[in-house]
């Protein structure tokens, strides 16, 4: 019974949310707020979702700053989103400098974006089209299967095959692809 009612409160708060694609806001490192449709001008937008403290995203980055090179010829744009919610924008921007982020990064402190997305990790990417439709959402390779499990190099990198399919004009492989990673913690009334 007790798996029955966690796997209901894991599906209610791991599902999209309902408002409107123009409504998701983010805010960027400066104080800023952006809405997330306007994030990328491109074809696809893709939002990766990490954390400070995540081992896996952490270690995902170099691949992330790959894509992000790459990203402009292939016609989508790729950006980072933070889901510390307790973490100073001083502390994020450390964290990017010494990690060598080299793609945009926002923070999603009110879950706006996770919610909308239904990310449930970190690391984990959500590509959009312009309508704000989730067309893929998984790990970004299969770097890491589980507790003490990851390979030095990537042998399937997801991301990248789903992002090679839609600019083709084709459907992604698997349009969700768990991945292995960090919980996104829920915002509760104390945050």
């Amino acid at each position: 019974m007790r798996f029955f009612i966690f796997a209901i409160t894991f599906a209610l708060c791991a599902a999209p949310m309902s408002a409107a694609w123009e409504d998701v806001l983010l805010s960027g490192l400066d104080g800023s707020v952006a809405r997330a449709a306007e994030a990328g001008d491109t074809e696809w937008t893709v939002f990766v979702f990490i954390a400070r403290e995540c081992p896996v995203a952490n270690r995902s980055i170099p691949e992330l700053n790959r894509l992000h090179a790459e990203s402009a010829e292939r016609g989508f744009s790729l950006h980072g989103v933070y889901v510390d919610t307790a973490a100073s924008a001083a502390a994020l921007r450390s964290h990017a400098e010494v990690y060598g982020v080299n793609f945009p990064v926002w923070r999603d402190d009110a879950r706006h974006l996770t919610r909308y997305t239904g990310a449930r990790i970190t690391p984990e990417a959500v590509v959009l089209d312009r309508e704000g439709t989730v067309r893929y959402r998984g790990r970004v390779d299969d770097r890491f299967g589980g507790f003490g499990q990851s390979r030095p190099e990537a042998t399937r990198r997801d991301l990248d095959e789903a992002l090679a399919a839609l600019t083709a004009g084709d459907a992604p492989r698997e349009k969700d692809r768990p991945g292995f990673g960090c919980p996104i913690p829920e915002i509760t009334d104390a945050d």
